[in-house]
């Protein structure tokens, strides 16, 4: 899957080059493979992909991986991806939480994730040194050289110029304005940075990892203090032409509703995130109702969270289940829209959601199956993303993919020296179709 429709393509300017980054890709996404399996997926012959694997195994980004097991003829040597080569470090910043990991080539985590409450209180200048700080302490809690660093992807709250790696604006940071974090990472740490919407970055993680089970076609949406969604549609991430696509949370659905943080009324955020549900259930307590959310609190109601509540949902509180149903209701009715939008085989809902068991899941259903047209309903499944730290692990794979992209070899101009032509080398190596890209 492309990740960004419209992305500089990269170029090399020898086939040798491309054939490298070719077999390289194939072994990182398919390995172990032996050199007879990658011969049967590429256009290449045995010698090419003999010597560039050899190139690659001096190089320390692929090994060897024991033997195959099948059962006739000779066994023959696997090669794998070398997973410990580098490390990637992956940031997720909103406005709850800032998260760092340290992530192998798989992705895996090689240590605990450090987490900490997000600073709203000093400005962007601020935050961006809290985000920095974080990445230092994972960096000294990890023993981890900057030598060996492949590259840091960064999971941002808001709108990204994913080319650029400009935050342009989040809704749910008031601050948070054109904030170039490319720029600003790569000068303090020295390595590449890449800069992606988090919500797109959940999306890619459960797509290729998790409970999106590589669907074409699918539609994630994330839930929190803000709501999003990332769309995949026809095995590409839609962002659109000012990368501002999948504003789910800021859908229109009552003309009566709240104000939202957008500058408009009724948005489904301003009615069903976590902090409208907050609002709700805080406000019905002071007027006299009960909910065991109180004393989840430790009987501060200031400190009831909209996490309590999916909570209480689920232990059977009465006001807890009323908020989540109409949360719910909100959220189906998006949904519906988007069903019929983009006709997604699948949809993933934030498993966080799942806090209140089946309770959101089989809500959004029924909305769902009323709303949307019937014909779509009839191919798309519903369900809870799998993944506990998606944020960090889409950031991760986006550096992998900016890292290990496959290249296209830039054509010759006219007139230039034809001499490798006449190579047969060269000659033999037939250009084949880029490999699939997620």
């Amino acid at each position: 899957m492309a990740l960004f429709a419209g992305k500089p393509i990269k170029h090399v300017t020898t086939i040798r080059e491309r054939d490298k980054a070719l077999i390289f890709d194939i072994i990182r996404r398919s390995g172990p493979l032996s050199r007879a399996q990658i011969q049967q997926m590429v256009d290449l012959r045995p010698a090419t992909i003999s010597h560039v694997t050899r190139e690659l195994i001096s190089e320390g980004g692929i090994r060897e991986a024991g033997l195959s097991d099948n059962p006739t003829g000779r066994k023959q040597i696997l090669l794998e991806m070398n997973r410990d080569a580098g490390v990637i470090l992956a940031v997720d910043c909103d406005a709850e939480n800032i998260m760092v990991g340290a992530l192998n080539y798989v992705p895996a985590f090689i240590h605990p994730i450090h987490s900490e409450k997000t600073d709203l209180l000093h400005g962007a200048e601020g935050l961006v040194a809290q985000m920095f700080r974080c990445v230092r302490e994972m960096m000294n809690a990890a023993g981890i050289a900057q030598s060996s660093i492949l590259g840091i992807g960064v999971g941002d709250p808001g709108m990204v110029d994913t080319q650029s790696g400009l935050s342009v604006m989040a809704a749910t940071i008031d601050f948070w304005r054109n904030i170039p974090l490319r720029q600003l990472f790569e000068q303090e740490f020295g390595v590449r940075c890449v800069v992606v919407n988090n919500t797109r970055s959940r999306t890619i993680a459960e797509q290729m990892l998790g409970a999106g089970e590589r669907s074409d076609d699918l539609i994630f949406v994330q839930y929190g203090r803000g709501i999003g969604a990332g769309i995949v549609s026809g095995g590409r991430m839609i962002q659109g032409c000012s990368w501002a696509a999948g504003e789910f949370g800021h859908i229109h659905v009552s003309e009566n509703g709240p104000p939202c943080k957008c500058g408009s009324f009724g948005c489904i955020e301003a009615l069903a995130d976590i902090g409208a549900m907050e609002a709700r259930l805080k406000k019905a307590i002071i007027s006299g109702g009960f909910s065991v959310c109180v004393k989840m609190a430790g009987g501060d109601i200031d400190r009831i969270t909209g996490w309590h509540v999916l909570e209480a949902a689920r232990l059977g509180d009465k006001m807890s289940i009323v908020i989540a149903e109409e949360m719910a209701e909100c959220l189906g009715r998006g949904i519906a829209n988007l069903i019929n939008l983009f006709n997604p085989s699948l949809i993933l809902l934030d498993k966080r959601l799942a806090l209140a068991g089946d309770l959101v899941l089989d809500q959004v259903n029924r909305t769902v199956k009323r709303q949307a047209l019937a014909y779509s309903v009839q191919s798309v499944s519903c369900r809870f993303s799998s993944l506990e730290d998606a944020n960090l692990l889409g950031a991760a794979l986006v550096v992998l993919e900016d890292k290990f992209e496959v290249p296209t070899v830039k054509p010759r101009l006219f007139g230039a020296d034809r001499h490798a032509e006449k190579d047969p080398e060269i000659s033999h190596q037939r250009l084949v179709s880029d490999a699939p890209i997620f």
